[in-house]
């Protein structure tokens, strides 16, 4: 149904009014016009239901999360903890539970790196060979990247 401050309008009454208005018009897209603005009421008609959950979750996987310490809620977790079962919480070690599950939610891990900083620091990597210096220089920066997970700096 459509309101007004006056009064309320019926779809019927509105189809009327689309009618009065299609034979003013001259012009045969108009008729389009008319059809498409009827489809748009029947479905701003319907029934709608409102639903909760989170839209942008990253897990252990994605490099930011990793490195700000959720080292083990890894999708796997995340999404039995929005189904409302109890999950290990990934910084205080807690078991967590939320009372009313979620009706959604997206894991939108970064493709970037996606589980490289989890396999180095776990030491699960599996890197080829760049020669001696190559070699140097990526022990170096991993060093550097397992460095700041153990003292907890952050990214």
């Amino acid at each position: 149904m459509c309101w007004t401050k006056s009064k309320e309008f019926t779809t019927d009454t509105l189809f009327h009014l689309l009618r009065l208005m299609a034979k003013e018009l001259s012009n045969p897209l108009s008729w389009l016009a008319v059809a498409l603005l009827i489809i748009g009421v029947d479905a701003a008609a319907e029934e709608r239901q409102l639903l909760f959950g989170d839209t942008h979750l990253h897990t252990a996987y994605s490099f930011d999360a990793y490195l700000n310490r959720n080292q083990t809620a890894t999708p796997g977790v995340a999404y039995r903890w929005a189904k409302g079962e109890p999950v290990i919480h990934p910084l205080n070690r807690t078991r967590v539970q939320i009372e009313t599950p979620l009706d959604f939610l997206a894991v939108t891990d970064h493709a970037e790196l996606m589980g490289f900083i989890r396999a180095v620091n776990l030491g699960t990597d599996q890197l080829q060979d760049l020669g001696w210096w190559g070699n140097l220089k990526r022990w170096f920066t991993l060093y550097v990247i397992n460095d700041a997970i153990e003292s907890a700096s952050g990214a």
